[in-house]
């Protein structure tokens, strides 16, 4: 049975890993929120904002090349 010393290593390591997610999550309902009907949902975590409507749909794929490049 491991230690409750480990046991606490452990869970602060876990919720430093969910951190970016759970930023990233906020950010992107609050881009949702903000576009309304503009944005279309397709259930992804790191989703195209409404930075630039015409290169394509608020809440979809980000392009690639885009995605390290941040």
């Amino acid at each position: 049975m491991p230690s409750r010393s480990t046991s606490a290593a452990t869970a602060r390591r876990r919720r430093r890993r969910h951190r970016p997610l759970k930023w990233q999550k906020e950010r992107r309902d609050a881009e949702r929120e903000r576009l309304g009907d503009l944005w279309v949902d397709h259930d992804l975590v790191f989703a195209r904002d409404g930075f630039k409507l015409s290169r394509g749909e608020a809440g979809g794929p980000q392009d690639p090349e885009k995605v390290s490049a941040r």
